[in-house]
């Protein structure tokens, strides 16, 4: 999913080819499942914002023990998201947009209900709003790619240890990163902050 839905705006000839190799492992009727699975994540996120995937991950017990996952419930990312967020109308009068840093991301819990907290304030996310996420689990990473993209947030997703600096690191962006042009307006803020 995270190819597809990445390569619709930026194509990386890396990520399809490892999209290639990873699909030629399932029959046709996995294949079809994929897409089918696909489509309920889209319908689910539509129906009613919330942490789809995690809570799904969750639900079905696929946490890795090793890593201690755990992800955060939607009731409490909105609370944190209502508490981090009440000034932000404010805030967005003294600039341009707001940025969020969520290391541990999970499937992107937090950045979701803060986008949403965004929305119930007046304010649209593709325009207001700038995240950075990351998480040590790949799959917890594609998760929140996923829905950061579905849901139209602005984002880098990097899957990497946010405790650690490192070259291995990889970061993708969302297609509302592409389409609201936000690595101009990021440059842009950045020189006129430093000026």
């Amino acid at each position: 999913m995270m190819a597809a839905i990445h390569n619709r705006v930026c194509y990386s000839d890396e990520l399809e080819q490892y999209y290639l190799k990873t699909i030629k492992k399932y029959e046709r009727p996995d294949v079809d499942r994929f897409v089918q699975l696909f489509s309920h994540v889209v319908l689910g996120l539509e129906q009613t914002p919330c942490d789809f995937l995690g809570s799904t991950f969750m639900q079905l017990g696929l946490g890795d023990k090793g890593l201690n996952q755990f992800f955060t419930p939607w009731s409490v990312a909105r609370a944190m998201a209502k508490m981090e967020f009440q000034d932000v109308s404010a805030l967005l009068q003294e600039q341009p947009f707001v940025t969020l840093y969520e290391p541990a991301c999970g499937a992107g819990c937090l950045t979701l209900a803060a986008a949403e907290e965004l929305k119930d304030q007046g304010h649209d996310p593709l325009c207001s709003l700038w995240v950075s996420v990351i998480d040590i689990d790949p799959l917890a990473a594609v998760m929140a790619y996923i829905q950061l993209s579905l849901s139209g947030i602005p984002a880098q997703v990097t899957i990497g240890n946010a405790l650690h600096e490192s070259d291995d690191k990889r970061s993708r962006y969302t297609p509302a990163h592409y389409l609201g042009n936000w690595s101009q307006r990021l440059r842009k803020y950045q020189h006129q902050q430093a000026a």
